[in-house]
């Protein structure tokens, strides 16, 4: 397992995918956030918002993290790395489990823009409006002093890990179709198209998002915010990483008996 992590660590550094796609996520921040505070400042300018709305960090996660799963999780099938690490001893279940955690991590660097873009507009007096309801949108237009104590830290630490750990788990759902389309753009068009419907849908009825409810689709953003409770907390950990393991355990079905 760590061979196997060490070898993608390798990768990425030599990779320039994984840089651009880290500069649209720069980008897209910069403009969502220059958006916000230019109609907070200019209601007329209100306009803009139906293109920022694109640029929110749950739109663009989704759309970039599809990419790197296409592009670059699913080029070990195509350099025929999988082979080599299965013909050298690593276990299929070691394989899905590498490439769930480098989705994870690499969930957590495209939100990263986000979260400083937040951070700074929140400790400042830039004025800036949430047009969407997405947790650094939200701080951003609370626009308040914070005061660097403990506490407050590890609110923030909190806030932004659930925030970002939850579109981590919306993105696992895409790890099956790795092992079993295998191609780059078979695996990125079915994924992203699956989460683009899987927004609506958690939205239909109360039933559907009582079911959804445990499932990284459905968050309520009321209590996404920087009090948020440590019952909460905990409760959508644990069924983030449930989902995880359950799409670990249908990749693994999938790719147990599969020929390469």
């Amino acid at each position: 397992m760590i061979d196997l992590m060490k070898a993608d660590f390798f990768k990425a550094r030599n990779s320039s995918v994984l840089f651009v796609l880290f500069f649209f996520a720069c980008f897209s921040s910069v403009f969502m956030f220059v958006s916000a505070h230019i109609v907070a400042e200019d209601i007329e300018k209100s306009s803009i918002l139906q293109l920022a709305s694109f640029f929110s960090d749950t739109q663009m996660i989704s759309l970039l993290g599809c990419i790197f799963v296409g592009i670059y999780l699913c080029r070990d099938f195509d350099e025929k790395a999988i082979e080599q690490a299965i013909g050298s001893g690593k276990k299929r279940g070691q394989i899905i489990a590498n490439k769930i955690l480098i989705l994870i991590l690499f969930a957590f660097l495209l939100y990263l823009p986000y979260v400083a873009g937040s951070i700074f507009f929140g400790a400042s007096s830039i004025s800036a409006v949430a047009f969407i309801q997405t947790v650094p949108l939200k701080f951003a237009a609370e626009n308040c002093s914070l005061q660097l104590n403990t506490e407050t830290l590890l609110n923030i630490s909190k806030l932004f890990f659930l925030s970002a750990f939850t579109m981590a788990g919306q993105l696992s759902i895409t790890i099956p179709f790795v092992f079993l389309l295998r191609r780059s753009v078979s695996v990125l068009a079915s994924s992203y198209l699956l989460l683009l419907l899987l927004g609506p849908v958690a939205s239909l009825n109360s039933t559907v998002k009582d079911g959804l409810s445990f499932t990284p689709f459905y968050l309520n953003p009321a209590k996404m915010v920087l009090g948020l409770s440590n019952e909460f907390f905990f409760q959508r950990v644990l069924i983030n990483s449930c989902f995880i393991l359950l799409m670990a355990g249908i990749s693994w079905l999938i790719f147990r008996k599969s020929e390469l």
